[in-house]
């Protein structure tokens, strides 16, 4: 079974919204995209169709909708406003997040973006509205570079690489100069 939870076998899950370490536990409601990709998407004119490029995941937005219908409830809500804006001498981190359809989205982390004011909603509840935004660490850009045959320790070029760069671009490779070298500070120069 994967982590997307029927609410037929645990109802009490999707209600159950986790934040920060806070528990939530009135009726939650929560939109977004479990998917979503940066797509370059390109036309030449006068022709049909096009290409696409795309240009990895981009970062997704989320609303949650939570709704009060006790006292239990509303200290529930005061306790993750607090979490939400820490003081402005706290360092601010991504949250914690856990919830059935988080879960499915493959998202574990988020900032809080926005908490609305409090409002009266249906049947007597009290609506809060949070805006978040998904937290994924930075994954290195992809490249298509071909990298050049290094120096050996020694300071010769491999000639295994050497050989094989020579048959793959038709061009010589150069060997080490002989004029400068590396510092152990780092600096390149003359050598003496």
């Amino acid at each position: 079974m994967g982590a997307l939870v029927a609410p037929w076998v645990d109802g009490d899950a999707w209600n159950r919204f986790i934040l920060g370490g806070v528990t939530f536990t009135g009726e939650v409601d929560v939109d977004g995209d479990a998917v979503k990709k940066k797509l370059d998407k390109r036309r030449r004119g006068g022709a049909d169709g096009g290409t696409v490029v795309d240009r990895g995941r981009d970062i997704r937005d989320f609303t949650v909708k939570l709704t009060a219908f006790d006292d239990e409830h509303l200290q529930q809500l005061e306790r993750l406003r607090i979490v939400a804006d820490p003081s402005a001498t706290a360092r601010r981190n991504a949250l914690a997040v856990t919830h059935p359809a988080f879960a499915f989205a493959g998202v574990a982390q988020v900032y809080v973006e926005k908490v609305s004011l409090p409002k009266p909603g249906r049947e007597l509840g009290i609506e809060v509205t949070l805006k978040l935004v998904e937290f994924r660490e930075p994954t290195a850009p992809r490249t298509n570079r071909t990298r050049r045959p290094e120096s050996a320790a020694g300071g010769d070029v491999d000639p295994v690489l050497a050989r094989e760069g020579e048959q793959l671009t038709g061009r010589e490779v150069p060997a080490p100069s002989t004029t400068t070298a590396v510092q152990p500070d780092g600096d390149v120069g003359r050598e003496t």
